[in-house]
This record gives C-alpha cells, structure tokens and sequence, in this order.
C-alpha cells in the first residue's frame, strides 16, 4: 500500500500543478482581455492627442479659470484668490517654485496687462479655445464607449458649458479643502508636526487632494459622454483615475528627478519634456478611468484595432475580423440599448434614423454586397454564422435598408426634444451667467 502510494503521489501532483495552472489562466483572462480592449481603443495613442491639447490649452483655461474664480472668491472669501494661484501651481509639475509656477504667473500677467473691453473679449476668446479640450475628449469617449459624437451646435455647447462648470465648481471645490489646511495648520502651530500628529497631517492632505480628483472626474465622466449618465454607472472608474492622480502626484517628482533629468536638456527643452509627459499620462489616467466604467458597463473588446476595423467596413464592407464577441447585443449601446435590434426591421431602421442620425453627413448612395448587421453579437467571431456575399436576399435586404435610411435622412427635420431645448437654455443661461461676473468682476477691479 506504501509502494503504491508512492507511485500514484507524483499523478496527484502533477494533476493538481495543472488545475492551479488552469485556475491562473483563468483569473488572468479578463486582465488579458481588458488590455486587448485598451489597445485596440488607441487608448494609448488617444492619450498623446489628448496630452496635446491638455498643453495646447493650459493657459486658456488658466485666464478664464482665475478671471471668474478671482471674481468668486473676492466676494466669498477676501483674501483667498492668492492660496488658489499656489494651489494651482503646486498641482502641475515642478510646484509653485518651478515649472507649474511659471505657467501660472505667465497666465496671471496676460490677465492683468488686459482691461476694459479688451478684457471682456480676451475672456470670451480663452473660455472658447479653452473649452476645445472637452470637445477632443468627447471625441476619445466616442471611441472608448462606442458612441456618436454630438452635432456641431451641442457638442460647443456642452464644450463651454463644462469649462464654465469648471470654472464655478473648481473655486468652491479649493474653499472646501481650505478645512483640512486649517486642520493642518493649527496641528503644525500647535507642534505636532511629528510622529503619528505628522502622519496624520500627511493623510488628511491626501485625502483632501483625493475627494478633489473625485469631484473633477466625476464632472467628466457624467457630462462630457453623448448620453445620460449617472454616478453609479461611472464610480469604479471615478475611484480608480482619483486614486491613480493622487498617487501620480507623489510619485511624478521622484520620476521627473531619476529617470526624466530634465537639468540636461536646457531650461527650454526641459520645460517642454516635463509637461508634456505629466500631461500624457495626466491623460492616460483619465482614459483608463473611462475604460474601466466601460468595461463594467459590459462593452468589450473589439476583434481588431481601429486602423483595421475601418479596413474591413470600408474596403470590404464587413465587419467579418472587426466586430468583437459581444457586437450588436443591447450592452455594446449604451446610447438607446438596441444593439442590434435597432436596424432590424424598416419601421426600427427608420425611427433610428430620424432620431439618431438625422444630423449625419452622408454620400446619398445605395450599396450592394454584403452587410453583417442583421447577425446577433453572438456569431461575430463565427464565419459560418455570417451572411454569404452572393446571397441575393441578403442583398436585397441591405438595399431596402440602405433606402429607408435614403427616405428617413430626406424628410423634415425632426424637432429637438424638449430635454435637448431645456439644456440649450440652461448652457445659453449659464454662458451669460459667466459674461456678467467677469463684467462685475472687471467693475470691482476698476474700482
């Protein structure tokens, strides 16, 4: 029995090594395939567009943000606007005493060598340009949520209206972690700015700088997508872009020292490589944020990147290598949750038309070939399950849709819902709230 039981025991062990191994792949599948997702979403490469334009638009964003901030907190709390410009300072690299405070003293020099009307405009022109970046951003969640982009007249719209949200929400935000600092400071004056009292100032920062990113992010990932939002859909991803900022904050100065060396380039190329890569992977945190809330949503990966979708649609007219395992079911649209049903019949294909895309620019042309919309999400990756290219009713059937979507895109324009006119007043409201606070504001200066 001994004997036997030597025999049998390196079975055993080998059995056992391989259902561990198994029971690994098996955990890591989902890692796998969310970082297949990450990288055929150009998350990557979208987070060097966005880090552009996040240095493109920096100091836009600065003279509106300390124009009406200056404004809010003079009147809310005297005082207070010069804690807001280190406050700001101390969040980009370098802190107030390098890079971070040369942007912020380059932008509050441009803000008071303006006045009058000239004022008035150069604002106006700053809350324009300023507000391009959320445009870019919208245009990355597209991607990220599988989403269309808004016309023209809202996508500016809602552009303004989150830099404006901003611009308010950013000053009240820095008066409420003025408690925390007060907390600090009355520790440090009291001496206990060692040990567990110096810890604890340590956290109550951190925590302070944390409940910040958390309101900022939130702002983003409820309002800047083309669809309604609400905070339970977007708090895993909320969560994780905060914590991941707070702890890039700690982290980007021992970074910026060891690995970047910016004292060997010049102070010129030095400036530029330090924002530009805490702008990137400032980016890269906030689209990762926003995969994350897609991912829980139940979106997934796609079967091909981008490049190579846009191959098979356009010069082969499939999605036969593109569409990915879960393509046409209700959770891949998040926008009116048909999924595939929504082009499933004439009637479906036209009320779709008139309501989603009736602000599209498209060829008015009716093709032929081949069309693998009707199929169910669950038959993308299987080739049998497609519809065959000489199928004379499957042709049939994409000419009748191609005609109804012809028909739907020529009638009268629908009119806007009444949501969409409510927020086109409120933006309208909002915008002219900004216009009169910098004039009372440029009415305080003068005085």
């Amino acid at each position: 029995m001994a004997g036997q039981h030597r025999i049998e025991h390196p079975e055993a062990r080998q059995t056992a090594q391989r259902t561990r191994s198994h029971s690994l792949r098996d955990r890591a599948k989902p890692f796998l395939h969310f970082w297949q997702k990450l990288s055929n979403d150009w998350v990557f490469n979208l987070a060097g567009l966005l880090a552009y334009n996040l240095l493109m638009s920096i100091f836009p964003i600065l003279l509106a943000l300390l124009a009406v901030a200056g404004f809010i907190l003079n009147n809310l709390a005297p005082g207070s606007e010069r804690g807001l410009l280190n406050a700001i300072a101390n969040a980009l690299p370098g802190g107030s005493a390098g890079t971070g405070g040369t942007i912020v003293r380059v932008a509050t020099d441009n803000l008071q060598r303006q006045a009058g009307v000239l004022f008035i405009i150069g604002l106006l022109t700053s809350i324009f340009t300023g507000s391009r970046l959320f445009i870019t951003l919208e245009n990355c969640f597209g991607i990220i949520f599988r989403l269309r982009g808004r016309d023209v007249i809202h996508q500016n719209l809602v552009a303004i209206g989150m830099l404006l949200i901003y611009m308010v929400l950013v000053p009240i935000v820095f008066l409420a972690s003025i408690v925390p600092s007060a907390i600090v400071t009355a520790l440090h004056a009291s001496g206990g700015g060692s040990g567990f009292s110096g810890l604890l100032i340590h956290l109550i920062g951190l925590a302070a700088a944390f409940i910040v990113a958390l309101i900022l992010f939130s702002a983003i990932y409820i309002v800047v997508p083309n669809r309604p939002v609400h905070f339970y859909e977007v708090w895993k991803g909320t969560l994780l872009a905060a914590a991941l900022l707070v702890l890039y904050e700690i982290l980007f100065p021992i970074y910026e020292s060891v690995a970047l060396r910016p004292n060997n380039y010049g102070s010129v190329a030095a400036f530029a490589i330090v924002i530009l890569v805490f702008f990137y992977y400032l980016a890269l945190i906030l689209l990762v944020g926003a995969e994350v809330n897609s991912w829980a949503s139940g979106q997934r990966e796609t079967a091909s990147d981008i490049a190579a979708i846009l191959h098979e649609v356009q010069a082969h007219n499939t999605t036969r290598g593109a569409a990915g395992p879960t393509a046409g079911s209700p959770q891949e649209d998040l926008a009116t949750h048909e999924g595939g049903q929504a082009m499933a019949t004439s009637g479906r294909a036209t009320k779709y038309e008139r309501t989603n895309h009736r602000d599209d620019t498209k060829p008015e042309t009716v093709q032929s070939g081949n069309d693998s919309r009707q199929y169910s999400g669950s038959d993308a990756s299987n080739p049998q399950a497609m519809p065959s290219a000489h199928d004379p009713g499957e042709a049939r059937q994409h000419q009748t849709t191609s005609l109804v979507s012809r028909y739907a895109r020529r009638q009268v324009q629908v009119a806007a819902p009444a949501h969409r006119r409510r927020n086109q007043r409120a933006l309208g409201i909002a915008v002219l709230a900004g216009v009169v606070a910098a004039a009372f504001w440029l009415q305080r200066r003068g005085g």
